[in-house]
This record gives C-alpha cells, sequence and structure tokens, in this order.
C-alpha cells in the first residue's frame, strides 16, 4: 500500500519535533517535512506533491486559514487547534478534519482512517473551509452558518438550514428531519450541531434530545399531565424540558 504523503505546519518547534515522531511510528504516513511558518511551507509545495498537509490553525502573520486558501493545488487539510467549544462545533458542523492539542498516536489514527474514507470524494473542500473561515472567524460578532455539513463514509451532506425541521439526538447519533420529509443521519452528538448552533436565534435546543427550528413549530400544546409538547410542521410532536418551560416558551415567541 502507497503510504500518504503528508507535512506538518506549526509555529512552534517544540509541537513540530513531538509530532514528527507520531507521523513517523504511523506506517500508513510518510512524513515529508516540518515547517515553522506558512510562507516556507507553501514554497516547498510548490515543487513537491502532498497527499496531506497537518497545520496549526492558529499561528501568527498567516494562519492555517490562510494556508488553506492559498494552496498551489487542491489538498486535504487536518486543522490542529488548542481550543475547544465552539470552534470543535465549527470544525464539526462542515466535517472538516482536525485534531485536539496535545493529541496522541490514536487520535492520529482515527483522522487518518477517516482521511482514507472520505479522500476519493472532495468535491466541497473549499466551500466547507469558507463556511468555517467565516463561522470560526466571526465567532465574537455572534454570527452563525448557514450551512452543516454531515460527513458520511465516502460522502458529505450538505444541509440547508433554512430547509431543517428539527434535530434529534440519540445517543452519539443526530437525525436531521428536513422540511421536504428527508432524514439525514449524523454519527455526531446533538451537542456538535448545538454548540455550532448557538447563535442562531432560530434553531432553539427544546429538550436534551431536540434542537428545533421555530420556524417549523406550528404550535405549543400542553397535556393534563402537565407536560408540553411542541408539534412541528410535519405532525411530530416534540417534548420540551420541564425545568426550562418558561425560557423556551420565551424564546420561541421572541
Amino acid at each position: 500500500m502507497q503510504r500518504i504523503k503528508i507535512i506538518h505546519i506549526d509555529d512552534d518547534a517544540k509541537t513540530i519535533a513531538y509530532c514528527k515522531k507520531l507521523f513517523q511510528s504511523n506506517h500508513l504516513l510518510s512524513y515529508e517535512g516540518g515547517f515553522l511558518n506558512a510562507t516556507e511551507a507553501l514554497a516547498f509545495l510548490d515543487n513537491n506533491k502532498i497527499d496531506l498537509i497537518f497545520c496549526d490553525i492558529e499561528m501568527p502573520t498567516h494562519n492555517g486559514l490562510w494556508v488553506a486558501n492559498n494552496l498551489p493545488y487542491t489538498v486535504p487539510i487536518v486543522f490542529i487547534t488548542a481550543h475547544t467549544g465552539f470552534a470543535i462545533g465549527a470544525f464539526e458542523a462542515c466535517a472538516l478534519h482536525y485534531l485536539i492539542k496535545p493529541f496522541t498516536a490514536e487520535h492520529l489514527n482515527i483522522v487518518v482512517e477517516r482521511f482514507q474514507n472520505q479522500q476519493p470524494k472532495q468535491p466541497f473542500l473549499n466551500e466547507q473551509i469558507s463556511q468555517f473561515y467565516n463561522q470560526y472567524l466571526s465567532q465574537n460578532q455572534q454570527n452563525s452558518p448557514s450551512r452543516i455539513y454531515i460527513n458520511n463514509i465516502g460522502k458529505i451532506i450538505i444541509v440547508n438550514l433554512q430547509d431543517l425541521m428539527y434535530l434529534n439526538g440519540v445517543v452519539n447519533y443526530t437525525k436531521f428531519y428536513m422540511v421536504n420529509g428527508d432524514v439525514h443521519t449524523s454519527s455526531k452528538s446533538l451537542k456538535v450541531y448545538a454548540d455550532a448552533l448557538v447563535y442562531n436565534k432560530d434553531f432553539i435546543r427544546i429538550h436534551r434530545a431536540h434542537l428545533v427550528n421555530k420556524k417549523n413549530v406550528k404550535q405549543i400544546l400542553k397535556t393534563n399531565q402537565q407536560q408540553w409538547f411542541a408539534e412541528m410542521n410535519n405532525g411530530e410532536k416534540l417534548e420540551l424540558s420541564k425545568g426550562r418551560i418558561d425560557e423556551i416558551l420565551e424564546q420561541l415567541q421572541s
């Protein structure tokens, strides 16, 4: 089996040295070099064909997103970050490969396997990076993505949020219920998407298992047993969290 040719870009020399050992110990990878800045890495890419780039997203002068937008040819990128929370939600919502510092050989194996499964079909890579770029850089302005990318084996499904009725979380899976009746399944938890949509006022977490587009809520129902439900436009009734009734009702009406 031909090994995957990779390079690593990070402004920290210690990180380059640590990761070099991990990369070289992985039998699926061919480590072609580590670079302390984006300019040197791009100069190398001008004369060398690489299959995959590992790149720190937070670097001075030119960050990882700048690298993605200035590549001399199309090549997948695994973004490396020290941040969690919102940034991770953004990575997941855009179906991009990523690693969290410090990562282990096991974490690396998972990403490499994911790359192998997805690599033959990357039609939306530039669009995914653009979506992430806008979302990641605008998080302080409390903006939100207009699309979510579901990464399934061998394909990526694009979900336009305006066409999404609600999301339902089941253990570590999330089902996307679309206005047209389609249902898509993601292997990510509902929390991932709740984090990514935290600034989108149209989507409300009404229950630990339900995240709804309030534009598709037909009515709110209350039973004799003091249970509350949101009836969606498709007729589905979703339970509201008992301890947050007033808060949820206020959000739905805003």
